[in-house]
């Protein structure tokens, strides 16, 4: 028996056993693995348990989107959109679990990925080796980039404490740091696709990705909207059967050319659509109504209830909206009130029931004032916003630092609250200060504030110091600019500081009315009161566009090299190239370090560019 017939096999059992279906003793098990020792005791396949613990999660730039898809609630919805869009179709389970995208080179796997904002995720190679039913090594030598959902069965999730629910069980299972963790909460991986063409169909796809070793998501073809219709009906009534939590059905077109040419708006395909169950509900009473500022300054109502148990997690608070929802529902304190879960995550208030309250009861009534600073509220129908620029702050300061911003790590809630509380920052620039040195010995006397810590927030801005644009517009906070609109203004204005100088000169902005009416005003009027915030972050950061080249090189590394490969990896990609995997006639430099192997032959053959680290460094200028 070989190596890679050793390999294939100890695989299969581990998914048997997993499955809780082993086809072997333990004693059969131990005696195929320590074959296997033997013969190769550096197999990837003899490490899955795992003792590895990660510093910061290294940043993965996914080569092509990992997309959303657009959720639909209603018959109506899907009707809609199969008339959009013709069948065939195909039907898939949709996992409740966390998005990965693995990666192999040549068989073997080179590193596993989360979502992350579909552009970029984290590198969770470490947690996700630990998950039985991943391949190591693929049956054929392929490289190719797979994706699917991980997943903690349910019977698995009943062992757990200190989860919700098992989705949240499964992400925080593979974000941690120590793979030994990982190892032990029993996770699984169900693969529903691959961006690469690798057959005709998806359903074909999916074959191939069974054939290489994986376990694929259930799927069933669908001709018509009223196949699609039977197939959710069907779902629905066997989703508690099933072993896996799902929290809907996702349709597809089969035909790849076809999804192919209709493309993809923002980060939603045209392609596909998951169609949502119905949002699970509850009885229970409301006991109190809080207020909530948001960075913006609006006022939301937060209902606080009697705790309830929803879709297996237990529900304490529920949104109200706005005032008018409230009136237009009749929503009073101590009223016994349905509380949904939408899309089976935010809880709602749905109603309140008839003959709870007492004869002439009183509905609630926003107040006037803001909560925290008493300044009167600016209202409109729906939203009350406080406009008071010095109220809240923390809220903003943490809006920059967060993930969708500026991603400046170790800066939480509770520790910009002391800050904010200590005089020693009052808008979110002023985070830059701690490059002070001044600065940095004024927070080390706050009581909790370590030099690790500090540490780890100046050295999160020294790796922020380069942002695009889009990133550099979303950071500034303003109200209605998200994501998709500061792409949209980083393609018209791709130099912040072209667009800084039209506003010295003209008080506005002309050029970005095309945004829209609204997110226009809103711009205009945060430029007209922050005009020194834009500034003074655009002293801080460099800012650089994403590099679009007309003719991007490939290049591929090969033999011992003096950085890890993620970083040439980095270098590559944000120089507008293309990082490959593997050795082929597309690749256009071949990057060769010390005992370079085989792929350095195959190169001489393929008459492939052979240059070393430094002449890397002349060709990527």
């Amino acid at each position: 028996m070989n190596i890679e017939h050793l390999e294939i096999l100890i695989q299969y059992h581990d998914v048997k056993y997993y499955n809780d279906e082993p086809e072997i003793s333990d004693q059969d098990y131990d005696g195929l693995r320590a074959k296997l020792k033997d013969l190769a005791p550096k197999s990837p396949v003899l490490n899955r348990v795992g003792a590895t613990v990660v510093g910061d999660f290294e940043k993965v730039t996914h080569a092509t989107k990992m997309l959303s898809l657009n959720d639909v609630f209603t018959e109506q919805e899907i009707k809609s959109w199969c008339a959009k869009y013709s069948g065939p179709y195909v039907c898939e389970l949709k996992l409740d679990g966390l998005a990965i995208e693995l990666e192999y080179v040549e068989g073997t796997l080179y590193r596993a990925s989360t979502r992350g904002n579909g552009e970029v995720g984290d590198d969770v190679t470490h947690s996700v080796r630990t998950i039985k039913n991943v391949p190591l090594r693929l049956k054929e030598d392929v490289t190719i980039t797979v994706r699917g959902e991980a997943v903690i069965p349910k019977e698995k999730f009943k062992k757990l404490e200190g989860f919700a629910n098992a989705r949240n069980a499964a992400a925080g299972s593979v974000r941690q740091k120590d793979s030994r963790i990982a190892a032990q909460r029993h996770l699984a991986f169900y693969a529903y696709s691959t961006p690469e063409t690798i057959a005709f169909t998806h359903i074909m796809s999916l074959q191939k990705l069974s054939e290489l070793g994986f376990e694929v998501i259930g799927q069933q073809k669908c001709n018509n909207l009223t196949e699609i219709l039977m197939a959710f009906n069907d779902v629905n009534l066997i989703r508690e059967k099933l072993p896996i939590d799902i929290d809907g059905m996702v349709v597809k077109i089969n035909d790849h050319s076809q999804c192919s040419s209709l493309g993809a708006r923002g980060r939603y395909p045209y392609w596909s659509i998951a169609c949502k169950f119905e949002s699970p509900s509850a009885v229970t009473k409301l006991i109190d109504i809080v207020l909530q500022k948001g960075r913006t300054g609006n006022i939301t109502p937060v209902a606080i209830l009697e705790p309830v148990e929803i879709a297996g997690s237990t529900v304490t608070r529920a949104s109200l909206h706005n005032n008018s929802e409230i009136q237009r529902k009749g929503i009073f304190i101590g009223a016994m009130i349905t509380v949904e879960k939408a899309g089976d995550i935010i809880p709602e208030v749905l109603n309140v029931l008839d003959g709870t309250g007492l004869p002439g009861e009183v509905l609630y009534c926003m107040p006037d004032e803001c909560p925290e600073c008493g300044e009167e509220l600016n209202k409109d129908h729906l939203n009350w916003r406080c406009m008071n620029e010095d109220c809240c702050i923390e809220k903003k300061i943490e809006y920059f630092v967060s993930k969708r911003c500026m991603d400046i790590q170790g800066l939480g809630t509770k520790m910009i609250e002391q800050l904010v509380e200590a005089e020693l920052i009052s808008d979110t620039v002023d985070v830059f200060n701690f490059k002070l040195e001044s600065f940095r010995k004024d927070v080390a006397l706050l009581h909790g504030w370590s030099d690790g810590k500090i540490n780890k927030i100046v050295k999160s801005l020294k790796d922020r110091e380069v942002i695009t644009p889009d990133k550099f517009y979303m950071s500034l906070g303003i109200p209605t600019i998200g994501e998709m609109t500061a792409q949209h203004i980083a393609e018209i204005y791709p130099s912040p500081l072209d667009l800084w100088n039209e506003w010295n000169e003209w008080g506005n902005v002309p050029g970005l009315r095309v945004i829209g009416s609204v997110s226009y005003s809103k711009f205009v009027n945060w430029m007209t009161n922050n005009a020194y915030i834009y500034e003074e972050f655009m002293d801080e950061v460099v800012i650089k566009a994403k590099v679009v080249l007309a003719e991007p090189k490939s290049f591929l590394f090969t033999g011992k090299i003096s950085r890890p490969r993620s970083e040439f990896e980095k270098v590559v990609i944000d120089h507008g190239h293309k990082f490959a995997k593997s050795i082929s006639k597309s690749v256009d430099y071949l990057v060769a370090g010390e005992k370079a192997g085989g792929k350095l032959q195959k190169a001489e053959k393929l008459g492939i560019t052979v240059i070393n680290e430094d002449q890397f460094w002349e060709v990527i200028k």
